[in-house]
């Protein structure tokens, strides 16, 4: 082997070697990037689900907002209808209660498991309501010894800026529970206070444990609350603040996330897929290394190849332009350059199932160039060809962007407008046969300027009725217009009946 070729071996391993450590470092980064979508992916549906439960018990509380719980709240009673109400609507969402309270914290008014007259001031969910937050506060209820998850709302008066009293439910924290399964058992969820303690859980172990920093004397205050009842709260063996944790002697990714506009935390854990990472890595440096080998054999026929597309380019670029040129000539009209009969009733077919999906109306004109024979007759052939062209042009210039012009055969147009109620589709209509009677047409072939007019007739479009019989409809009235005189517009039908 030549020096040369030495050297250009030793360029190319050099090269690939950089390009190698580029890789690595690429497809890390995209299996991270994989990984981590798939980890946000796996917990959504549990998210989406908690928000639409968490929502569904807060639209509830509205409900009993308005059925005037505080009207009354200085004798503490209520309608038997809104009592009722409230009984009915707490079994729907299957709560253990629906209770008001005014701004003491003294329950006024409720259903289920309530204590009417009973102040709870000391509540943290009456303390952060009271203050005008919206409050999710999970703990032991008074009544029942199991933990519950309290919801509270701000209630405020015509006049007042700040609360005046609040509402609130509970229910039992299974409800919560019961949406914590992700799709693979190793991944564990859970939800945190602020504070960061854990009440739900689908990894049983970590329950009331706390696994965000938190001072002791925090947790002292905690337990002295008895938010958790006699249960003490302790830290975790592992915090959730940092991207990755260790568990049992295994690596978890964390992710973490506000359910929406509440005060507590969707988390979740998920073990690293270290053999899998391993693999997906080894593999692509293969694939490199595989590229590298072929890239360096195949080198010297590239050069082929390229002159050879270079030349399939060009052949491919004819093919494409004569296409088009077939497909134009397949649609449109070769005389006007207009669509064609084929390509209007393909127009017309979409506008029309548009024109319904949006509910708006479409009017469909037919118009017929007067007395065209005798222009034939008198000028010859070419004479009415330009005609038709001038009328073309007019006809272009004159419509609107989203409206559309064919020639559908001999001397006939089909115009297609959509149009709503605020739009004036008979001056739309007008505006186009005036344009063609005020216009002295300049016939280059003669070399003498002529006067020629338009009849239309116009149909609007009805839902149910299919294409033939709109543009039958259409004929219909552009007969009448040329048994009426001709160079005028007749509609089938009122063109705003409907609207």
């Amino acid at each position: 082997m030549s020096k040369g070729c030495n050297r250009s071996f030793v360029y190319i391993l050099i090269i690939a070697l950089v390009g190698l450590i580029f890789v690595a470092y690429g497809a890390n980064q995209y299996y991270e990037t994989r990984e981590s979508a798939a980890r946000e992916q796996e917990i959504q549906d549990v998210h989406d689900n908690l928000d639409s439960l968490i929502q569904r018990y807060r639209d509830a509380l509205r409900i009993v907002e308005s059925l005037g719980v505080f009207q009354n709240k200085e004798n503490m009673q209520v309608s038997s209808e809104a009592q009722a109400a409230m009984d009915t609507l707490r079994k729907y969402i299957d709560a253990v209660s629906l209770f008001a309270m005014d701004d003491q914290g003294t329950q006024i008014i409720g259903s289920g498991a309530v204590s009417k007259g009973v102040s709870y001031r000391y509540r943290t969910y009456f303390q952060k309501a009271i203050q005008g937050t919206s409050y999710v506060y999970p703990g032991i209820g008074t009544n029942y010894k199991t933990l519950r998850l309290f919801f509270s709302e701000p209630h405020y008066s015509d006049k007042s800026k700040s609360p005046v009293g609040i509402l609130g439910l509970s229910v039992e924290a299974e409800k919560i529970d019961e949406l914590l399964r992700p799709r693979t058992a190793a991944t564990i969820l859970g939800l945190i206070t602020e504070d960061g303690i854990v009440f739900a859980s689908s990894f049983r172990e970590i329950l009331y444990k706390s696994v965000l920093p938190i001072s002791p004397q925090r947790l002292n205050e905690i337990d002295s609350s008895r938010q958790f009842g006699t249960i003490s709260i302790s830290p975790a063996n592992f915090l959730i603040s940092s991207r990755k944790i260790l568990l049992n002697h295994s690596e978890y990714y964390v992710s973490r996330e506000k359910l929406k506009n509440t005060n507590i935390e969707l988390f979740s854990l998920q073990p690293a897929k270290k053999r899998e990472y391993a693999a997906f890595i080894g593999i692509v440096v293969f694939v490199y290394l595989l590229i590298v080998y072929l890239s360096v054999r195949l080198a010297m026929s590239l050069k082929r190849i390229n002159e050879q597309k270079k030349i399939l380019a060009a052949v491919n670029a004819e093919l494409i332009e004569n296409q088009r040129i077939l497909e134009h000539q397949a649609t449109h009209d070769y005389l006007t350059n207009l669509p064609n009969r084929r390509a209007a009733l393909e127009h017309l077919s979409k506008e029309l199932s548009r024109c319904r999906r949006m509910g708006e109306k479409m009017a469909i004109g037919i118009g017929d160039i007067d007395h065209f024979k005798n222009i034939n007759d008198t000028w010859g052939h070419p004479a009415g060809d330009a005609v038709l062209r001038l009328i073309a042009d007019a006809f272009r210039h004159e419509v609107r962007e989203y409206d559309y012009v064919a020639r559908i055969g001999g001397e006939e147009f089909l115009l297609i407008l959509p149009f709503n109620v605020e739009q004036n589709i008979v001056e739309a209509f007008e505006r186009l046969r005036s344009r063609i009677a005020q216009s002295d047409l300049y016939i280059d072939c003669i070399e003498k300027s002529i006067k020629v007019t338009i009849s239309i007739g116009v149909a609007i479009e009805n839902e149910g009725l299919e294409i033939g019989k709109i543009i039958a409809n259409a004929d219909a009235a552009l007969y009448r217009a040329k048994n009426s005189g001709r160079n005028r517009i007749e509609y089938f039908e009122d063109p705003y009946n409907g609207f």
